[in-house]
């Protein structure tokens, strides 16, 4: 169990330190199918802060702060209504949350137009975004609705994601969290120690990923990016309808 999580860490770390998109997806998946919801959205969740808040680090010098307001104020707001309806999904619903995510994302995003630099259109990504993330875990593809038609370049992109995910992944713990201590219906079925290996873990993936970086073009870092988050939606929508049958 402990090598397969170093394993997924690892290389979905490294995956967004290169193209920012697809690395949380994936993480999911493998969480979801290795644990049961609740634990898997509260590994998930510190493992993506420390992933997202080290690569932010790594790019603070291009990070779009005004940004973060609005989108904060969304994630609040969307935050508020889950916990009011006390939702938790299953392990299907979340799989085929994750495989929608990227789809439906990719087919609406240029045709929708927005950008994440308007201030209207930064609340209502915190909004989309979080209400993903308590759903399914990951919100990348939907978060990238968002960054498509902006004039952000690619370090940008990668800093301002970054940094925005870093929040909206502790607004999950605290969700998931929440509903951890309030049910004693729901039980933690993993030991602690898997944290601070998972921790190390994203911050060396993100490290190495930051190295490969340069190296991709605009260009390339856009495609990329998008044909693998599309696949891997393929891939595990299929997975959530099957365990549905």
């Amino acid at each position: 169990m402990i090598l397969s999580v170093f394993i997924s860490v690892l290389f979905t770390s490294f995956l967004s330190g290169i193209l920012c998109m697809g690395g949380g997806l994936i993480l999911m998946g493998i969480f979801s199918i290795l644990f049961p919801i609740t634990s898997a959205m509260i590994i998930h969740a510190v493992t993506q802060m420390a992933s997202n808040s080290s690569r932010a680090y790594l790019f603070r010098k291009d990070i779009q702060y005004k940004v973060f307001i609005p989108h904060l104020i969304g994630s609040l707001f969307s935050l508020a209504i889950f916990s009011s309806i006390y939702f938790l999904p299953s392990k299907e619903f979340v799989l085929i949350a994750l495989g929608l995510s990227p789809l439906l994302g990719f087919a609406f995003g240029e045709k929708l137009k927005f950008d994440i630099l308007k201030k209207s259109n930064a609340f209502l990504c915190g909004v989309l975004v979080m209400a993903t993330q308590i759903m399914a875990g990951a919100s990348g593809p939907i978060l990238d609705v968002f960054y498509l038609n902006s004039d952000l370049n690619k370090q940008q992109v990668i800093a301002t994601k970054s940094f925005t995910q870093s929040f909206s992944h502790l607004l999950k713990l605290a969700y998931y969290g929440s509903l951890l201590l309030s049910s004693t219906k729901i039980s933690v079925e993993f030991s602690w120690y898997i944290f601070p290996i998972a921790i190390f873990t994203a911050l060396l993936g993100t490290r190495l990923g930051k190295m490969f970086l340069d190296k991709l073009s605009e260009q390339q870092f856009r495609k990329y990016g998008k044909s693998f988050a599309i696949g891997i939606g393929l891939f595990y929508f299929s997975k959530g309808v099957v365990g549905f049958m």
